[in-house]
């Protein structure tokens, strides 16, 4: 009996969260920023929700990481996309996400933060290569500027 009620307390919990990014997403436009808007905070935010750590996103430059080993780097605009979809189209989150936070002096980048999303390992440990391919990708964008 106790585990029902647990059940149905925890099933709960998690639909009203999934209803909440749902509202977040009806109304949500993918802006050209490198950095992370107010609406992309609140979204982000209801999406890392079951995470054991928090983070303020704000005014931040992320980069968006998937894949079985975490080395696919994606931009903005895809990971929002992909998440919204799996949302509208399976009624819950991504149950696979998370975020690490980068020494931007000792990875030599110009990320605050990398969010990974589809990454069959739990958590993130970010290669060397991951690393050298985020520091060019810093090295481009500077150089369009």
């Amino acid at each position: 009996m106790l585990m029902i009620l647990f059940s149905a307390v925890c099933f709960g919990q998690e639909t009203k969260n999934e209803d909440k990014i749902s509202g977040l997403f009806e109304n949500y436009t993918v802006t050209n920023s490198e950095t992370i808007t107010g609406q992309e905070v609140e979204i982000l935010k209801e999406l890392l929700s079951g995470s054991s750590k928090t983070y303020d996103f704000t005014g931040k430059k992320v980069a968006f990481v998937c894949g079985s080993t975490g080395s696919s780097i994606v931009d903005k605009k895809h990971f929002f996309e992909s998440n919204k979809e799996y949302l509208f189209r399976n009624g819950k989150k991504i149950s696979n996400i998370g975020f690490v936070e980068v020494n931007k002096k000792q990875w030599n980048t110009c990320y605050d933060v990398i969010v990974y999303y589809w990454v069959k390992i739990p958590g993130l440990i970010p290669t060397k290569s991951l690393k050298q391919r985020l520091n060019n990708d810093c090295k481009q964008t500077a150089a369009a500027l």
